[in-house]
């Protein structure tokens, strides 16, 4: 999902379980070809939900990368739900790569990374945290901090091939 004016995935009145399964998710919230602002931009927007779905986890992603939006990589929007997070990366988005900070929900992050990102991630003081490059108090983590040196490549014309 790239180049759409406003978010690339966005999950607006989802009441019911989804799975985002190694989905990419880039360039949003700009005039198409462009770097002209347009809509919201956001990687993958989960909400909002018309119901108080509890702790029960709602949406899963999973192998995913949100890349270079023009607001944030992942947003909780609306979803009154926990989310669930695995082995996903936030890269270059304009502000948070991760913003999950409403409704004190028990999101779960495994394996994710949040790197070089505007701000940092923003979660519920509820939030599950297993060996992630950010800590709940909005802060990145020393115990799993990458640099440039960590990835293959950062070359984001990979993305369009």
């Amino acid at each position: 999902m790239w180049w759409n004016s406003d978010d690339g995935l966005d999950m607006w009145n989802n009441d019911g379980t989804l799975l985002v399964y190694n989905c990419w998710s880039f360039y949003n919230g700009y005039v198409p070809g462009t770097f002209t602002i347009a809509g919201n931009g956001v990687g993958y927007k989960y909400g909002k939900s018309d119901e108080d779905h509890g702790n029960a986890v709602l949406i899963t992603t999973q192998n995913s990368i949100a890349y270079r939006n023009k607001f944030a990589g992942y947003h909780q929007n609306g979803a009154i739900a926990s989310l669930a997070f695995y082995n996903n990366i936030a890269y270059s988005n304009n502000n948070q790569g991760f913003w999950l900070g409403s409704f004190d929900k028990p999101h779960v992050f495994t394996n994710n990374i949040a790197y070089a990102n505007g701000g940092n991630s923003e979660l519920t003081d509820e939030s599950i945290l297993r060996t992630n490059t950010f800590l709940v108090n909005n802060a990145n983590n020393p115990t799993y901090a990458v640099t440039d040196a960590d990835f293959v490549s950062l070359d984001e014309s990979q993305l369009l091939r």
